[in-house]
C-alpha cells in the first residue's frame, strides 16, 4: 500500500449539524500537506475521519487503492499526534514511543533501536528511561512527534528511513558512510586506471598466445583462498617486506615506507581483489573494435592519448560501465588497524 490519501465526496454530521460537507480532496504518497483554517472549521474533525476515529456519514476514505470504511483504527497506516499529546503517563518515554511497534510485533531489540534513533532525531537523546511526568511541555510536543514517526515510518517508509535518520543523526554513522562512499569511487577509478591498459594491450598489442599467457597469469590467483591471497598482500606491503627491500635497492627511497598505517595499502589489496571484474568487460569491449578505425585516426594525425580518447574509449563505454558497476564495492571500506 502506498501512502496517498483520498478524500472522496466526505460528508460528516453530528446530529443536524454539518461539520464536513462533500469534501473532496487527494494527498500524495510523501507529500507534506496543511489543513489551515479557523477554530471549529472541521480541521480535527478530517483527520479523525483520516486515522479512523470517525466514520463519515457519506463519502470515502481511502488510503492507498484500499477504503478505510471497515478498517479499524489499529488497523490503519497512520499515526495520529493528538491536540492533547495522549501520551502514556504511567510509560517511560521510550515506551510510550515502542507502544506502536510492540503490538505490530516488532522485536524488542528493533523496538528500542528505533525509539533511540528517534529520540536523536527530535534532540532528546538519553530521555528513554525518563517518565512522561519529566518532561516540559516542548519536550512532551517532541515524545508525540517521535510516537507518530515510529509507526509511520514501519507501516509507510520502510526501515530504510530509519537507517538514514541513523545514518545522519550520528556523526560516527556519517563519518563511516561518506568515507565508504568515496573510497569506493576512489577504488573503481584505480581499477579502471590499471585495467584499461591491460585490457587494450590485450585486445589490440598482445599476441594470442601472450594474451592466453596473461589471462592465465590473472586467473590462476584467484583460485587460491581469499584470505591466503589478502595475506601475501599483507606481506608484500609490510614495513620489512619486499616492496620496500626492491624500492630500497633501487635507492627510490632511503627508509621504508609503512604502506599499512595508511589508506594506500587498502587501496592496493582492494584494487587487486577487483581487478579481473573490470579487465575482462574492457577487453572484450576493446576487441570488438575495428582495427581500421585505430589506423584512420592515427593516418588522420591523431596521437595516441587523441586516438584512445576520441575513438577507443567511446567505442569501450559499455564495457567501461560494467566493470564499473560490477568492480564498485559494496561493502565499508576497512582501516588499516583491521588489517593487522
Amino acid at each position: 500500500m502506498d501512502g496517498s490519501v483520498r478524500l472522496d465526496e466526505v460528508v460528516m454530521r453530528f446530529g443536524d449539524f454539518t461539520a464536513i460537507d462533500k469534501t473532496t480532496l487527494e494527498i500524495g504518497s510523501g507529500e507534506f500537506f496543511i489543513f489551515l483554517g479557523p477554530s471549529g472549521c472541521g480541521k480535527t474533525t478530517l483527520l479523525n475521519m483520516i486515522s479512523g476515529f470517525l466514520v463519515p456519514s457519506e463519502g470515502r476514505v481511502l488510503i492507498g487503492d484500499e477504503a478505510m470504511g471497515k478498517v479499524s483504527v489499529n488497523r490503519r497506516p497512520t499515526a495520529m499526534i493528538f491536540q492533547n499529546l495522549a501520551l502514556f503517563p504511567l510509560m517511560t518515554v521510550f515506551e510510550n514511543i515502542e507502544f506502536g511497534l510492540e503490538v505490530r510485533g516488532v522485536d524488542k531489540r528493533t523496538r528500542r533501536e528505533t525509539s533511540e534513533r528517534l529520540l536523536a532525531l527530535v534532540a532528546l537523546e538519553g530521555s528513554g528511561p525518563k517518565q512522561i511526568g519529566e518532561l516540559s511541555g516542548g519536550q512532551k510536543q517532541r515524545v508525540a512527534i517521535a510516537r507518530a514517526l515510529a509507526v509511520a515510518i514501519l507501516g509507510l517508509l520502510g526501515i530504510w528511513l530509519i537507517l538514514m535518520v541513523t545514518l545522519f543523526a550520528n556523526g560516527i554513522h556519517r563519518a563511516i558512510f561518506f568515507k565508504t562512499l568515496w573510497s569506493s569511487v576512489l577504488v573503481t577509478l584505480l581499477t579502471l586506471a590499471v585495467s584499461y591498459p591491460l585490457g587494450w594491450y590485450l585486445a589490440k598489442v598482445a599476441t594470442p598466445r601472450q594474451a592466453a599467457l596473461c589471462l592465465l597469469l590473472l586467473i590462476i590467483p584467484f583460485w587460491i583462498n581469499e584470505i591466503l591471497r589478502t595475506y601475501s598482500w599483507f606481506i608484500i606491503l609490510a614495513f620489512r617486506g619486499p616492496l620496500n627491500e626492491v624500492l630500497m635497492m633501487l635507492r627510490l627511497i632511503d627508509r621504508p615506507i609503512r604502506f599499512l598505517s595508511g589508506d594506500a595499502g587498502v587501496m592496493v589489496g582492494m584494487v587487486y581483489a577487483y581487478i579481473l571484474f573490470m579487465v575482462f568487460p574492457v577487453y572484450n569491449a576493446i576487441e570488438s573494435l575495428d582495427d581500421n578505425q585505430v589506423r584512420a585516426a592515427r593516418d588522420l594525425g591523431a596521437g595516441t592519448l587523441r586516438t584512445h580518447w576520441r575513438i577507443v574509449i567511446p567505442h569501450a563505454k559499455p564495457g567501461i560501465a560494467t566493470g564499473c558497476c560490477s568492480s564498485i564495492p559494496s561493502r565499508a571500506v576497512p582501516s588499516p588497524s583491521s588489517m593487522r
